[in-house]
């Protein structure tokens, strides 16, 4: 994740060069090979070898809401963007969305529709959210049920309950907090898309965050 974080800033800071040296040291295949083999199959690992399937309970009413994409921001921000599991730090989407988006596809594959194809870094390293309590058991999709994961611990988990697989409850521990923000707290102009140095980044009437040299809206800046 170092690594990453280097390219990601290097990248942001249009150093281009140096975010593809920095990526190569990320150990792509590894890690996409680590996840499509192992970490993906961990709960069909499970069944085979202990012969224990979750087994959701048919009577509960089950929450009506299962989307978790309302709470992801609020909640990987109060979970220090770090897996309550494992404890990984983690990134979002956008994160690795941009980085696609500055480097090129060829570089950085955040968005193909196959393992195979994507980068290593998007498998091991992406945040979810996790029912701590499972949906198929009745439990709610809110912050009270709700912890960041990595991919691979939810992938892991899936339909079991803590009980079933043995596990601590994360909410019975403080989330990690310091300065790993998953990368989001990156200043980013809304005119390229791209990161300047943010003595430089300025907020505008018109929403969002313009860099003032090159791509602020034809209006005066804020406070100008």
């Amino acid at each position: 994740m170092d690594a990453f974080a280097r390219a990601y800033l290097a990248v942001i800071a249009e150093e281009r060069e140096s975010a593809i040296e920095a990526l190569s040291q990320t150990r792509d295949r590894e890690l996409n090979t680590w996840f499509d083999v192992h970490a993906q199959n961990t709960g069909t690992f499970r069944v085979a070898h202990f012969g224990l399937e979750p087994k959701p309970d048919s009577g509960l009413i089950k929450d009506s809401t299962r989307s978790i994409k309302r709470f992801d921001k609020e909640l990987f921000a109060r979970d220090g963007y770090r897996c309550r599991y494992c404890g990984v730090r983690v990134v979002p989407g956008s994160v690795t969305k941009r980085m696609q988006t500055l480097l090129g596809k060829e570089f950085f594959d955040a968005t193909s529709r196959t393992n195979a194809a994507r980068h290593g870094i998007k498998l091991a390293f992406s945040a979810t959210l996790d029912h701590v309590v499972p949906h198929s058991h009745g439990g709610r999709t809110d912050p009270e049920n709700l912890v960041t994961s990595c991919w691979a611990c939810n992938y892991g988990k899936a339909e079991y309950t803590l009980t079933e697989i043995g596990l601590a409850d994360p909410r019975d521990f403080e989330p990690q907090q310091d300065s790993w923000q998953g990368l989001t707290d990156v200043l980013i102009c809304s005119g390229c898309g791209r990161g300047h140095d943010p003595q430089w980044i300025y907020p505008h009437p018109s929403g969002g965050l313009w860099h003032a040299d090159f791509c602020m809206p034809p209006t005066d800046w804020l406070g100008a």
